[in-house]
């Protein structure tokens, strides 16, 4: 199956008669029309050869055209074209910095593999834009020159440099196509009943009697069928092992970022929600909060819960905070307090009885700090009835409009399957349990028992 591949420059001709529509993306065929057209005037012959010789290895390239990068995202915002390659015009007619913006607009919307052209003597200030202003994605990035000779055959030989060494080119078009399939597959079965059966199907009764379909709920429906669907046709099974003494290449940035990713999303709506982590309001950074309380209990709050929230508090682990230090004292003194390969799992912190750490959490673009969560400071927080649902109070959800002494704003949620056992490990760390010491002499005498059985 051929590569998508598209040419982002303002010197491709429109051509005799103007047929060529310059706003929008030009077909393959209309590529090849404007070279067989004697009379089309192409002022810059090596784009011509470069187009030429894409559509002519047709068996590697399906090829599309563009005049400039913001019809490049107009298609891919409104026809949701997706290319895996772009050839980009560094100096398509506007300044530098505005073509910087754009590609990194494409860059931070769309996964493709971006060969970036430019004239000869610009190629060290373009070069020192993408290790700067481009650096998260300067993997992605092939400077080239305009006059560089092959240019599409370099490209197919980056193209089995990417498959061993990308996990996103090399799954792509896998996951493209296993995840449209599947959507396809979601909208064929939701197509068949009526629009207001759907709600009566997966839908809550709200505060007026009627079925509302939580958006939690009808986006674990999609999300569990194209989990199922990657998980029968084992997608990610050609990924080769790494050895245990392997070094990672990426920044410890980077593997926070990922697995910050990983761990946390961030919702757009109102709706209170296990998992949340919030602040108190007008406060800073220092104490977060997260809502243990269920999700089926949130959305008849007062009914289920008689007005009371769940919530456990987190302290930013740093130097300067005294409270969280004095509290870690009183388990052991400042000598024995550092980690020493305790941290395994978000569950697992095995230098203290319940304490874990919560990693990595995004409180901005740019900014991922780590937390320390106590179990048994689990407390609850009494939300008086609004007076304007009071006649309907026990089908209300409880939202962020209705909660004055905390924020949700700009809040992030934590993700399964890391969500469920943290909320189980904290609750069993509440109750607990004790049973008294075996005696030292006894625990010797258990120990060479049982290690006799190696000797």
């Amino acid at each position: 199956m051929p590569f998508s591949i598209c040419v982002v420059d303002d010197q491709i001709p429109l051509g005799k008669g103007a047929f060529v529509d310059a706003g929008n993306r030009i077909s393959t065929t209309t590529l090849q029309m404007l070279i067989n057209e004697k009379e089309t005037k192409w002022s810059e012959p090596v784009l011509k050869e470069l187009v030429e010789n894409l559509i002519t290895d047709a068996k590697n390239w399906n090829v599309s055209a563009f005049m400039s990068p913001e019809i490049l995202i107009k298609s891919m915002e409104e026809e949701l074209y997706l290319p895996e390659f772009i050839i980009y015009d560094w100096d398509y007619g506007k300044t530098s910095e505005h073509s910087e913006e754009l590609l990194k607009s494409i860059l931070e919307t769309s996964f493709s593999i971006v060969s970036v052209y430019t004239l000869s003597e610009k190629k060290d200030s373009v070069q020192t834009i993408i290790n700067t202003d481009l650096a998260l994605y300067k993997n992605r990035i092939l400077l080239r020159i305009k006059s560089d000779p092959n240019s599409p055959s370099l490209l197919l030989e980056k193209i089995k440099e990417y498959d061993k060494t990308n996990f996103a080119f090399k799954f792509s078009k896998e996951l493209r196509k296993l995840t449209h399939n599947t959507l396809e597959s979601i909208l064929i079965e939701f197509g068949k009943p009526d629009i207001d059966d759907i709600t009566w199907l997966f839908g809550d009764e709200d505060e007026l009697n009627n079925k509302k379909l939580n958006v939690k709920d009808l986006s674990e429906i999609i999300v569990e069928k194209l989990r199922n669907v990657l998980i029968s046709n084992n997608f990610g099974s050609k990924l080769t092992a790494v050895p245990s003494s392997y070094t990672p290449k990426s920044s410890s940035d980077l593997v926070k970022k990922m697995w910050s990713y990983r761990l946390y999303y961030k919702p757009q709506d109102n709706i209170v929600r296990k998992g949340d982590i919030i602040k108190k309001a007008a406060s800073d950074d220092q104490t977060l909060y997260m809502i243990i309380a269920s999700d089926c209990h949130l959305k008849k709050f007062w009914k289920k819960n008689f007005g009371y929230l769940i919530i456990t508090p987190l302290y930013k682990i740093q130097k300067s905070n005294k409270g969280l230090i004095d509290k870690l004292i009183l388990n052991s003194p400042p000598s024995k307090l550092k980690l020493n390969k305790d941290v395994s799992s978000l569950t697992s912190l095995n230098k203290f009885d319940g304490p874990t750490i919560i990693p990595s959490i995004p409180l901005s673009a740019v900014t991922t700090l780590d937390y320390l969560l106590f179990p048994r400071e689990i407390f609850s927080v009494q939300i008086p009835q609004p007076e304007s649902v009071k006649e309907t109070i026990r089908k209300v959800a409880l939202s962020y409009e209705y909660i004055s002494d905390y924020d949700g704003n700009n809040r992030v949620s934590m993700s399964e399957p890391f969500l469920t056992p943290l909320v189980e490990h904290i609750l069993s760390n509440v109750s607990g349990f004790g049973v008294p010491d075996y005696p030292n002499q006894l625990k010797e005498e258990i120990e060479k028992n049982f290690n006799e059985m190696f000797s």
